[in-house]
């Protein structure tokens, strides 16, 4: 549980979203033209119903649209949801949950104050202008400000409805919080004894018989997946800084945001290299360069999105061949990936995952992703270009790959068995009152001294290698008693024993400076476990039902005209 509450720090519960402040820089969206036209063929289908009575398409088209602000907010104003078949379930589900809690709200008679309302317009968007926040953030993303005023009046509702349905769950016994604390916060002395596979390659023996019979067993592994080339118009953020430039410097308040953002942030949130805080004046500089940089990036978007919206409206949109044709007219340069399948032979450096992702589900019937994807530093439209089926090599073709695999899975067994014969070791030298390192030291065991750390602060562990997770280094010391040890463990590359040496109780002074704060998130999550077990239990009171699986998407609603 202890490890759990930490992990909602920013409480976002299955249905609630908590306010998420938003900064001025524009992002652009390209769904003002390329959504499927609003319901499509599902103008009269079936959206699922409440109490037997079915949900209206005007409930289901504001409710995607609030459910689209919702992510939209949730991902910080990055970016809207995209249009591919998954996201469009995904989306078409929530919009239900959301048509049925505003449902509730009406049942309950919930109305928030105008207070509430509009403070939590104000950590929305700020001093944002709404005329302005409506035409170059709302309507590129498909909707309005009327649609934003409903979603933030309906925000205000859901989250009395929770503190409504879940309020008990807020009663925090004070002395179950500070067992809770102290158990959260008590150090650990660790030691290690670890078995990396790694460490034994060297001492497995290969012979051509073992090799073969290693092959012919695990034939399938070697099996060259499909593979696809893709064609791309690439926007790099780096052509549009000039613009984006021009833009900030009509922004008067720009400084002030700055600092505003900063303060907020706190003073460790920028760090050097070497992980030191970054001085104010640094720190400020980086994160001017921050939004000029996505600022440039928004204006790459943007001209994506026209070029990818000039694509769509094409004679016969559906022809790979538009897109040279095109970028040609316009003066682009095409590039052409190498080929790459589903986890490899794409330079993720350069290429964002959606790019490998959405890239895989084109087909000759689809080949072009019209809906530009967004890197850290580019965006991209792409067109499938090629096809490469599977094949299966030869043994020779792959002989070097198999001798490693083989030493490799060779090695994890002799690394398991000593990690196991050490454990028996351990078990008898301790009995016998010998310390720890003097049984690791005789059994010529790697040993690693973990530095004492609590559950709260395992992440910030530093002498772990990437091999260990520090999470279950906390998990496993918490279960021992001071003096014993683990099981053997077996991990990805072998395997360790823990040692639990010491443990440290919390002092006096951390309870009670770190004590309330830990009360407050405690009942958060508390709370919003109550809810949602609230939520589920109301929906199936009410017989909820969600739109059948085969039902045509309901896709994005455009803007209101």
């Amino acid at each position: 549980m202890f490890g759990t509450i930490r992990k909602h720090q920013t409480w976002l519960w299955a249905i609630i979203i908590t306010i998420t402040v938003i900064s001025f820089v524009v992002f652009f969206s390209p769904y003002t033209q390329l959504d499927n036209g609003g319901f499509g063929q599902n103008v009269a289908g079936n959206f699922g119903s409440i109490k037997g009575r079915p949900i209206t398409v005007d409930e289901m088209r504001n409710g995607l649209r609030e459910m689209r602000l919702s992510y939209f907010l949730r991902t910080g104003g990055r970016e809207w949801p995209g249009n591919d078949e998954a996201t469009a379930r995904s989306m078409e589900r929530e919009a239900v949950s959301r048509v049925f809690l505003l449902e509730k709200l009406k049942e309950m008679n919930i109305s928030p104050s105008e207070e509430a309302v509009g403070r939590m317009m104000k950590d929305r968007i700020g001093d944002f202008p709404a005329d302005k926040f409506e035409a170059e953030i709302l309507l590129p993303g498909g909707v309005t400000w009327q649609d934003f005023d409903r979603f933030i009046l309906h925000e205000a509702g859901i989250l009395q409805l929770v503190n409504s349905a879940a309020i008990s769950a807020r009663l925090v016994n004070p002395r179950d919080a500070e067992e809770y604390f102290r158990k959260e916060n008590e150090e650990m002395a660790v030691q290690l004894a670890v078995f990396f596979a790694s460490n034994y390659v060297d001492k497995v023996m290969v012979t051509p018989a073992a090799l073969s019979n290693y092959f012919n067993i695990h034939a399938a592994a070697y099996r060259i997946p499909r593979r696809i080339t893709v064609s791309y118009v690439e926007f790099p953020a780096t052509n549009f800084l000039a613009e984006a430039d021009k833009f900030l410097g009509t922004l008067t308040n720009l400084e002030a945001f700055i600092t505003e953002q900063y303060a907020r942030r706190g003073t460790n949130y920028f760090t050097s290299a070497d992980g030191k805080p970054l001085p104010e004046t640094e720190a400020k500089a980086r994160m001017k360069e921050e939004i000029r940089l996505s600022q440039a990036l928004t204006t790459a978007r943007r001209e994506a999105s026209v070029f990818g919206n000039d694509l769509i409206s094409q004679p016969d949109a559906n022809q790979a061949t538009n897109l040279f044709k095109l970028a040609s007219a316009k003066n682009y340069t095409v590039k052409t990936t190498a080929p790459f399948d589903s986890l490899s032979g794409l330079d993720t450096n350069n290429f964002p995952d959606a790019f490998r992702t959405k890239a895989l589900a084109l087909s000759t019937n689809r080949p072009i992703e019209f809906s530009p994807i967004v890197g850290s530093n580019s965006i991209f439209v792409i067109a499938r270009q090629g096809e490469m089926p599977s094949e299966m090599p030869s043994y020779d073709q792959v002989r070097a790959k198999v001798l490693e695999d083989y030493k490799n899975a060779e090695a994890q067994v002799l690394a398991r068995t000593a990690g196991q014969a050490f454990e028996r070791a351990l078990t008898n030298g301790l009995a016998a009152k010998k310390s720890f390192l003097e049984i690791a030291t005789a059994e010529k065991a790697r040993t690693v001294i973990v530095p004492p750390f609590s559950a709260a602060n395992a992440e910030s562990l530093t002498n772990l290698t990437v091999k260990i997770n520090p999470r279950m280094i906390a998990g496993v010391a918490g279960d021992l008693e001071v003096g014993k040890a683990s099981p053997f463990i077996p991990l990805a590359d072998g395997g360790m024993v823990a040692f639990l040496s010491a443990r440290i109780p919390v002092s006096a002074e951390k309870v009670k400076a770190e004590l309330p704060e830990f009360m407050a998130r405690l009942r958060a999550y508390r709370q919003g476990e109550a809810f949602n077990h609230w939520f589920r239990r109301q929906a199936e009171l009410s017989q909820l039902t969600l739109p059948p699986r085969d039902q045509p998407d309901a896709g994005s609603p455009p803007p209101s005209q």
